[in-house]
């Protein structure tokens, strides 16, 4: 009967080592998913990053729109000016030569 019992102790005892191994195991696996989690979380912020940088890029580009949407009212603006001077000088030589014409009806009375 004494050897009995002491064989089952020993059985309990192999149990409780099992058991425990099983839970180490389980906590290895919580491990590994809070480190995945961890990647996750990550990679969420690097693409938030990538997401701003583009949204900067976008203003960029529309900057330079605006500045070459101004360079071309410039250019227009120039166009005008060019274009006035030129009607100044053809009022000019018009007056000049209502000048000569009136200057040659003197000479020729």
């Amino acid at each position: 009967q004494q050897q009995q019992q002491q064989q089952q102790q020993q059985q309990q005892q192999q149990q409780q080592q099992q058991q425990q191994q099983q839970q180490q195991q389980q906590q290895q696996q919580q491990q590994q998913q809070q480190q995945q989690q961890q990647q996750q979380q990550q990679q969420q912020q690097q693409q938030q990053q990538q997401q701003q940088q583009q949204q900067q890029q976008q203003q960029q580009q529309q900057q330079q729109q605006q500045q070459q949407q101004q360079q071309q009212q410039q250019q227009l603006q120039q166009q005008q000016q060019q274009q006035q001077q030129q009607q100044q000088q053809q009022q000019q030589q018009q007056q000049q030569q209502q000048r000569q014409g009136s200057e040659a009806g003197v000479d020729g009375d």
